[in-house]
């Protein structure tokens, strides 16, 4: 994250990683102090951007990632096209059944 950053080194000290950063991107109030808002803000879209690489912190088990995907697939919206031809396919549908009622097929 450093490098991606533009700071000195890797540091564990949130102030002094908040205090190299605000610096580097000008995240600075009247008097040179420093602006943490600003910077942690910079921070987290940098990360939620995706650039210090595809990272999770969400604590993920097999359960609960096939959970997701499930209900992901399950509830995505149909586009307009795919929509157009559920809708045909089930007056398809009907129309057959319909004519089988009907014993015309």
């Amino acid at each position: 994250y450093h490098k991606v950053l533009g700071i000195k080194e890797p540091t564990d000290d949130i102030g002094e990683l908040i205090e190299q950063l605000s610096k580097k991107i000008g995240a600075l109030r009247q008097g040179g102090e420093v602006d943490a808002d600003k910077t942690l803000h910079y921070f987290l879209r940098s990360y939620r951007n995706g650039g210090f690489g595809r990272l999770c912190l969400d604590d993920l088990d097999e359960e609960s990632v096939d959970a997701f995907f499930k209900n992901s697939v399950l509830n995505r919206p149909l586009s307009k096209n795919q929509d157009k031809k559920a809708k045909r396919a089930a007056q398809r549908q009907r129309s057959l059944e319909k004519a089988r009622s009907k014993n015309l097929l």
